[in-house]
């Protein structure tokens, strides 16, 4: 579900559209909802190995080298019980004053198979490059509207939910917090955070959750300041990404073996201690 071009040496992040100014609204309680009850809904579209579309508008700035990033993402996620095990991801990304480039990106388990719009690199008749161990395993970690990590994670700061109005004509009730994190760090699969200081620097997340009548996520913000190196040197991120058509049985397969190449002739190795899952296998069959 959910970047900076990624040319597969690269990670793939998600760059991301100013979160809007929080509305006044008045707070509502309804019966069988609570900001607990979403990640339990969560969990159990993963029990059913089902699947949902999602859509994300992003943007992505740094004051300092005076660059910005617009990107948008569509595509399809399929779920196994420790969360997302494949995905179908197509992505446009516009930097300024770069230009625009286009990827494909399908992640089976620990497997990828990237396509880009600019192949000269990629031998006559293969369209896809492949790599292993970028693929979901890190779920728990993404910063994303159904990661259950980061939804338990910053359950206590959560508010007690609002009336959100409604988002592709469903009611939804509007959670919202903000959290600091020692690590951020960007990934093929998003924006990671580490609740330990490591190498990136950490920052501040201000995010907000539209949840529907079933309690499963409709839409997600999230703006993201990474704690400054220098003064003149700050990077943001903020985004929002829609939920649609949940429990949709998806099907997600690789490429044909004929079309595609490795990545530098040899399977691209992981990310260590950002693989919070249990153990990334694909469980979706």
């Amino acid at each position: 579900m959910i970047g900076l071009t990624m040319v597969l040496a690269m990670s793939l992040v998600v760059s991301l559209p100013q979160v809007e100014t929080m509305p006044s609204v008045t707070p509502v309680v309804r019966a069988g909802h609570s900001f607990a009850s979403v990640w339990s809904a969560v969990e159990q579209q993963f029990a059913n190995r089902s699947g949902v579309h999602i859509s994300t508008r992003a943007r992505d700035g740094s004051f300092w080298v005076g660059l910005t990033e617009i990107t948008t993402t569509k595509g399809v996620y399929r779920f196994a019980r420790s969360g997302i095990s494949r995905s179908d991801i197509t992505e446009v990304s516009k930097l300024q004053p770069f230009g625009t480039s286009s990827m494909r990106l399908i992640t089976i388990g620990r497997d990828s198979y990237a396509q880009f719009s600019a192949t000269a690199s990629i031998p006559p008749g293969k369209k896809w490059v492949h790599s292993r161990e970028v693929g979901f395993p890190q779920t728990n970690a993404l910063v994303e509207g159904l990661s259950p990590g980061f939804l338990q994670f910053v359950a206590p700061g959560a508010d007690s939910g609002t009336s959100g109005g409604r988002v592709d004509g469903v009611p939804t009730i509007l959670y919202a917090g903000d959290v600091t994190v020692p690590e951020l760090r960007p990934s093929q699969a998003g924006i990671l955070f580490g609740l330990d200081k490591g190498s990136e620097p950490g920052g501040r997340i201000r995010w907000r959750l539209w949840v529907g009548p079933d309690n499963l996520p409709r839409r997600f913000t999230a703006s993201v300041v990474w704690d400054a190196l220098e003064a003149e040197n700050v990077r943001t991120m903020n985004w929002t990404t829609f939920y649609r058509h949940w429990g949709d049985r998806v099907e997600i397969k690789a490429p044909p073996r004929r079309l595609w190449v490795e990545e530098n002739g040899h399977p691209r190795s992981g990310t260590g201690a950002w693989h919070v899952t249990p153990s990334g296998r694909d469980e979706s069959r």
